[in-house]
């Protein structure tokens, strides 16, 4: 799988917004139906998400790609 950039995943949850998405993550694992909180910048960048009440912060170099669920 190929690593996103921070500005690529920056820019696909600007243009998704709020709404669930399934997560795919380097190592093959993937986070179905998730709630896409927000991308925090800096020196460690991380992805925010949430899933029935549980906050989930993933480091973006962590993730593969993120798609929404229709």
């Amino acid at each position: 799988m190929c690593l996103m950039t921070t500005i690529e995943l920056e820019s696909k949850v600007f243009r998704i917004g709020k709404c669930h998405a399934t997560v795919a993550l380097l190592d093959g694992d993937r986070i179905v139906d998730v709630e896409v909180v927000s991308i925090c910048g800096g020196p460690s960048p991380t992805l925010w998400i949430s899933r029935a009440d549980e906050d989930i912060f993933i480091p973006v170099f962590n993730v593969a790609s993120i798609e929404t669920v229709a």
